[in-house]
């Protein structure tokens, strides 16, 4: 089998591996996974922004196996879920603990709506790239250009937002007035930084705007993770992927030729 240079070693979403059932013991559990990052916080030696990354992709990667690869019931990964967000809090205060909780559960909503509602192959971002890049994941759109390097902000918002979609250094003037300002700051600081990388390494740079679980009108629920349906036609076409879809047609990320 010839391997896609584009993808080439790169860490699927979901890792080839038949789904697991509730009696699976392959999977690594929660006390292991909190073991390990307890050594990495004694250890000292990891940056704090470094170690949340590596806690969130634990999280997102936990949120994956729950929702994709396992056959868990509803009810028991609701629990299994609040669990984790339990152990994720111990290490954040505040805002900073909404930020993390909301941020991550934001990066997988996406993630799930790109793979497992539109069909585009996701695959992790590297410690660097998401250091340096502030690349929260990678999607193959499969038409034989460089891959998109994504960035998502989870934002509070007042009100409907149509365009969830931006291209950086295009039209992110174009974000909704009623954000913060200190949000917008955010966004565009960020975005900077990820096109500067896209530039230096070969990527296609997209942000993804959306609205948080405590907004008016949300498009994922922080009790899952999961992008909420609201009756646009079961859980294979949420809004949510109904908005990244019309953006990447939109912003012409992808075509009809």
């Amino acid at each position: 089998m010839i391997q896609d240079p584009l993808t080439h070693e790169r860490q699927p979403l979901v890792p080839e591996t038949a789904p697991a059932s509730e009696n699976d013991e392959t999977e690594p559990t929660l006390e292991q996974r909190a073991a390990e990052l307890r050594t990495l916080l004694e250890s000292r030696n990891v940056p704090i922004s470094e170690l949340g990354a590596e806690m969130g992709k634990t999280l997102v990667r936990r949120l994956v196996f729950l929702h994709i690869q396992s056959d868990l019931s509803p009810s028991r990964i609701v629990e299994e879920v609040q669990s984790m967000v339990r152990f994720y809090n111990k290490f954040f205060e505040g805002s900073t603990r909404e930020q993390f909780h909301q941020g991550f559960f934001g990066e997988f909503a996406v993630a799930y709506a790109l793979q497992e509602q539109l069909g585009y192959p996701v695959y992790y971002s590297t410690t660097e790239e998401d250091m340096e890049g502030k690349v929260d994941f990678l999607v193959d759109l499969e038409d034989g250009q460089p891959l998109v390097a994504v960035q998502i902000k989870s934002v509070y918002l007042r009100g409907d937002m149509d365009c969830v979609v931006y291209k950086p250094g295009v039209d992110l003037d174009s974000l909704p007035n009623e954000l913060e300002v200190h949000i917008s700051d955010r966004v565009h600081s960020t975005s900077e930084q990820l096109t500067a990388y896209c530039e230096e390494h070969s990527f296609r740079p997209m942000v993804i705007v959306i609205p948080s679980p405590d907004s008016d009108i949300p498009l994922y629920n922080l009790q899952t993770g999961l992008p909420v349906e609201r009756g646009v036609g079961g859980k294979d076409k949420t809004e949510l992927a109904n908005r990244i879809w019309q953006g990447l047609d939109e912003k012409g990320f992808v075509t009809w030729d």
